[in-house]
């Protein structure tokens, strides 16, 4: 995601975190460079690990400090249609789950199903 700032210190370093409830959660990117009117713009990766909820990207050359509001969305699926006979195909859709690996699976009426 691309985060942009201005108005903080003039040719600086700017750092920029992940909080929560005043706490970090995570360091996004360090002595991220201003420029001559005090502007930034820098892409940062939110961490993996991160569960979903409210958060807040927040901005500080030391002095000057400001914050937005940001979310982190958890996976979902969806099940096409929600009702069928037996032998009837279903189509489940998943999103924002992390990179099918080997030995993955799931569970369908307790019956484990490869992917």
């Amino acid at each position: 995601m691309s985060v942009e700032g201005n108005y903080f210190k003039v040719n600086y370093r700017v750092n920029i975190t992940l909080t929560s409830d005043s706490a970090v959660k995570a360091v996004l990117a360090t002595n991220v460079p201003t420029n001559a009117t005090g502007g930034f713009n820098i892409t940062v990766t939110i961490p993996f690990c991160t569960s979903p909820g409210e958060y807040k990207i927040n901005a500080t050359d030391g002095i000057n400090s400001k914050a937005t509001g940001f979310e982190v969305l958890g996976p979902s699926i969806t099940i096409d249609p929600v009702t069928a006979r037996v032998g009837e195909t279903i189509i489940v859709e998943g999103k924002l789950f992390r990179d099918i690996k080997p030995g993955d699976y799931i569970l369908l009426n307790q019956e484990r199903w490869s992917l």
